[in-house]
């Protein structure tokens, strides 16, 4: 995935591209998640965040967005509402990514902890 180099306050890391598709996502300093039309090279949606954004990802088959900040949202990339949130968080988060098949996802913190969530 090619995320472009974006002047401040945006920054390329971390990024997320889905799958088959000319659309990056990358996270700002304003603690926003901002996804990009690369074929007309513009911001076409806005997920803000009440702290820091420090992951972002998406599922094998691109209907969901993960963003970690203080919490874990889990965003349906039709409509771009969150569909869960996990709150109870460790720290603001440095990763997070889906299982197999989006039915489970894992997330890990600056302090160094790793969390599991099941659909089970």
């Amino acid at each position: 995935c090619f995320a472009p180099r974006l002047s401040s306050p945006l920054s390329p890391m971390p990024h997320s591209c889905a799958p088959l598709s000319l659309s990056p996502v990358c996270q700002a300093a304003d603690s926003t998640v901002r996804l990009w039309d690369l074929r007309k090279l513009a911001n076409f949606q806005t997920i803000q965040c009440d702290a820091p954004v420090g992951a972002v990802h998406f599922d094998p088959s691109a209907k969901f967005l993960l963003v970690g900040s203080d919490k874990l949202g889990v965003y349906e990339t039709k409509t771009w509402g969150a569909v869960a949130t996990f709150g109870e968080q460790s720290g603001n988060l440095t990763g997070a990514c889906f299982g197999p098949a989006a039915t489970s996802l894992t997330c890990a913190s600056d302090q160094g902890v790793v969390k599991f969530y099941s659909a089970k």
